[in-house]
């Protein structure tokens, strides 16, 4: 059995239990959805101010929701392979 801990002589798992796999789903379209958001708002706040250097800047704080969103979806995964009970 793949367990992220090392059992001791004598130890033994009567029952594994870990999180439903709709935490996991739930979680991911939360951080799509807010990635999005996020999105939307920058081109609303791009096309409110105008063309010039806005536009770099809110690639650029695109760019970092994405990397946030792609870390944060890791740990959940993470959490979501480890989190034994």
């Amino acid at each position: 059995m793949d367990l992220p801990v090392n059992l001791q002589s004598g130890e033994t798992v009567i029952r594994l239990v870990r999180r439903h796999p709709v935490y996991v789903i739930l979680h991911t379209i939360a951080t799509v959805l807010i990635a999005l958001l996020v999105f939307w708002l920058a081109g609303t706040i791009r096309d409110f101010l105008g063309w010039n250097i806005t536009s770099t800047i809110l690639n650029i704080i695109r760019a970092v929701v994405v990397i946030v969103a792609i870390f944060y979806f890791l740990f959940i995964f993470y959490r979501y392979r480890n989190d034994i009970w």
